[in-house]
């Protein structure tokens, strides 16, 4: 997750359409292992007794998570433009990150 904020930034920073292709190209690489992995990890945070249960509520949440974050970023992105906008991703996923339990 760190790695896709940082290629965030990265695109905030492109300024030639080759840059643009190829941090777009390695974002949605990174997004793609990323999603996988995340609902791996989120299904050995629970007990085995209450996976199904506790994994079902965790994805639905992402859902909903993922319909704010797409009603806000493109405001951040008009009003403030890509780089404050990969900023904001880049400090969450950090946040993310660090808060996140090891298994």
């Amino acid at each position: 997750m760190t790695l896709m904020g940082l290629d965030g930034l990265a695109f905030g920073f492109s300024t030639t359409p080759l840059f643009v292709v190829i941090t777009g190209f390695t974002f949605g690489f990174l997004s793609n292992i990323f999603s996988n992995a995340f609902h791996q990890y989120g299904a050995e945070l629970y007990p085995t007794r209450v996976r199904a249960f506790a994994d079902g509520v965790q994805y639905s949440l992402s859902r909903l998570g993922n319909y704010i974050w797409l009603s806000l970023l493109p405001q951040v992105l008009y009003s403030s433009g890509p780089f404050a906008m990969y900023i904001f991703v880049f400090i969450m996923a950090v946040i993310v990150t660090l808060d996140g339990d090891i298994t």
